[in-house]
């Protein structure tokens, strides 16, 4: 279903495994994202409460659609764009399927820099986040 955010590629070194992304940004073993790790999301990112219109909004920003997927990642609070979230925004991870993650808020902090979104959760790509030290 998310054929198209296949992009994340595993490559198995001899000192472990390291996470590429399309931009060819590398993930270390120790900040590969899991459930329950708080992060924050770059600029770049997008996300979607419904994993059919992330995929959605992933294929047409890859096909350079970008009015397409400006109109589905533009219908808040039910999706995101990165470059709108709060600059102190962060995120709990919910569960993390391959290369694609739901997050949420899940505390009043988390809350506090974006009531409107309290109530929802989103699909986005792993890719795009950075773990909270903490």
């Amino acid at each position: 279903m998310l054929a198209a955010a296949a992009a994340v590629i595993m490559v198995i070194t001899a000192c472990g495994v390291k996470v590429e992304s399309p931009d060819g940004a590398q993930q270390l073993p120790e900040s590969v994202i899991h459930a329950d790790d708080v992060v924050t999301m770059s600029k770049s990112s997008f996300g979607c409460e419904f994993e059919s219109n992330f995929s959605e909004a992933l294929d047409h920003y890859l096909h350079k659609e970008f009015s397409a997927w400006a109109q589905i990642t533009g219908e808040s609070p039910w999706c995101f764009n990165g470059a709108s979230l709060a600059k102190n925004q962060t995120w709990t991870v919910l569960q993390v399927r391959n290369n694609v993650m739901q997050i949420a808020q899940t505390t009043l902090h988390q809350y506090e820099a974006d009531p409107s979104r309290y109530d929802h959760s989103y699909w986005t790509a792993v890719h795009w986040a950075t773990k909270v030290n903490g």
